[in-house]
């Protein structure tokens, strides 16, 4: 019994060597804290947390029998409430990917970050400012699409259904199109380094909203970077049409326009500023204030792990993305993170 378990045993071995000399497989992670803290008046309450969030990563990639490549990917992460992103690609050739993804950047949102950021993009220091991002179709969703490498950069087309469908949707079973978050739509993205200096990006976001008398969410975006030795400084501007994850009956238009600047103090040490400012409309009419946010912030990168301070001073914030941007709704926020990679 014992040489048949021993057997057994051996072959089940011989079995995972032999497939993972077939493919590479790579396990990768995180896991980082952060404090923040600040004050606030108007229309949101101040803010004080010690939080964390930790991720596994595990990615793949071989070769198949017809001599095509492919790459799976997913992430386990402690914030989510599902298995979180996941992606498999097909390499039909060196130019062109065909891929399925699920919270996983593709489409316009390869463009959502042309400017620099020492640390943190300025709408993720605290979530709290009202400004809002291109509209894309990526981000917690299921999609389906390609990359295509054209001149010097590359361009990427997203294709989601149905915006109905949740992290656990299952793949064998059907999704009604029944709620406020119905619809579907494309978004396409075009990200080049035209010069070793510039950097260029532009994007656009098209949905149907299947719900009647409901905004089509649409958004576009173009930007602009240029870096020489340890300087970075980006323009970028991107102006929405309706809400991506529920269209309204009532029209809501943002224009946002943010610029940046980073320095390379040291090797380990980077400073950066950045600044937005935010043009709303609700049923065509343009809000009496804009909202403005300028963010401060110092990234210490010490190989694997990684320290950084962000100072966020945000006007004139919004309750929400419907809401109109509310007079001397101010707040001041420092944010402190540590992360670990693995």
């Amino acid at each position: 019994m014992k040489k048949i378990t021993k057997l057994l045993t051996a072959t089940a071995l011989s079995s995972v060597i032999s497939t993972a000399a077939l493919a590479q497989l790579s396990i990768g992670g995180y896991v980082e804290a952060s404090y923040i803290t600040g004050s606030t008046t108007g229309v949101l309450p101040g803010t004080k947390v010690l939080g964390n969030e930790s991720s596994v990563q595990f990615r793949t990639k071989g070769k198949m029998s017809n001599g095509m490549g492919y790459e799976a990917y997913q992430e386990f992460q402690s914030v989510a409430t599902t298995s979180g992103e996941r992606q498999i690609t097909i390499n039909v050739n060196p130019s062109f990917d065909v891929f399925y993804g699920f919270n996983t950047v593709a489409g316009a949102e390869t463009v959502r970050s042309i400017i620099p950021f020492a640390t943190n993009r300025l709408t993720d220091i605290s979530g709290l400012t009202g400004v809002t991002d291109i509209i894309e179709n990526t981000s917690s969703e299921h999609f389906v699409g390609f990359n295509f490498k054209a001149g010097p950069g590359t361009l990427s087309f997203a294709y989601n259904p149905n915006g109905d469908a949740i992290a656990t949707t299952s793949s064998d079973s059907a999704r009604a199109v029944t709620t406020d978050a119905s619809y579907s739509g494309i978004s396409v993205g075009y990200r080049a380094q035209v010069t070793p200096n510039i950097l260029i990006g532009v994007g656009i976001t098209k949905g149907d909203a299947k719900i009647a008398g409901r905004e089509d969410p649409e958004g576009k975006q173009a930007g602009i970077r240029f870096s020489t030795g340890p300087f970075a400084i980006g323009v970028q501007q991107h102006k929405n049409e309706g809400v991506q994850t529920a269209p309204q009956a009532t029209t809501v238009e943002d224009k946002v326009t943010q610029a940046s600047a980073t320095y390379a103090l040291t090797k380990e040490l980077t400073a950066g500023i950045a600044y937005a400012e935010q043009e709303r409309k609700l049923a065509g009419v343009k809000n009496a204030v804009d909202t403005k946010v300028t963010v401060v912030s110092i990234g210490y990168n010490l190989g694997p792990v990684v320290a950084s301070v962000d100072y966020e001073s945000a006007e004139n914030r919004s309750a929400d993305r419907i809401s109109s941007a509310v007079s001397n709704s101010d707040s001041d926020t420092v944010k402190l993170r540590v992360r670990a990679n693995f």
